[in-house]
């Protein structure tokens, strides 16, 4: 393993500290920034009530964003409108679902499937004039107005210290990434 996201909720590993087995590596879990990028939406468009939530419930990481977001929608007295995305097809369900929903805002989390159509959710965005919040800066390139994401290269510096510690592989722990945040407008 070199990075996955919720290794313990997926049931991977029995803790972070103490894994067991021979899997090692990097923890790249961002559902604690989930709120935390409802929270930015919330600050930058104050009259936003209803947010659409795109995620894949087939994703362990995904359903653990869901929760902590859910959590954080109730302090902010937003309605989530969670949107499920399991394959390509569908998408186009999720963006009617949006509109039926009366979506003000919009938040994609990470998954392959809603990252590889970003370029499609972006313009959906757009032409549907939703503030957007995005998980992973390809969005940014696809012409998203706004993530907040892990610093790639902070969060694996520390990846190769850590394999020279110990010289049996069952002894590495995992490390969580405690890398700064990058928000883009």
């Amino acid at each position: 393993m070199v990075a996955l996201g919720e290794l313990v909720g997926a049931g991977y590993v029995s803790s972070l500290a103490r894994p067991g087995g021979s899997i090692t590596g990097l923890s790249t879990a961002q559902s604690e920034l989930h709120p935390k990028r409802l929270e930015l939406l919330k600050t930058a468009f104050p009259k936003v009530a209803r947010v659409a939530f795109l995620w894949n419930p087939a994703n362990a990481s995904n359903v653990t964003a869901l929760r902590e977001t859910e959590v954080a929608v109730r302090a902010l007295g937003v309605q989530l409108l969670p949107l499920e995305v399991r394959r390509f097809d569908d998408l186009e369900s999720a963006f009617q679902g949006a509109l039926r929903g009366r979506a003000q805002a919009l938040m994609a989390i990470g998954d392959s499937v809603v990252l590889i159509n970003r370029a499609r959710i972006v313009d959906f965005a757009a032409k549907n004039r939703l503030p957007a919040m995005y998980n992973n800066i390809d969005y940014m390139d696809a012409g998203g107005s706004c993530s907040m994401v892990q610093t790639p290269p902070t969060c694996f510096a520390g990846l190769p210290r850590s394999l020279t510690k110990s010289s049996r592989v069952r002894n590495l722990l995992i490390s969580r990434s405690n890398s700064p945040r990058s928000l883009n407008w």
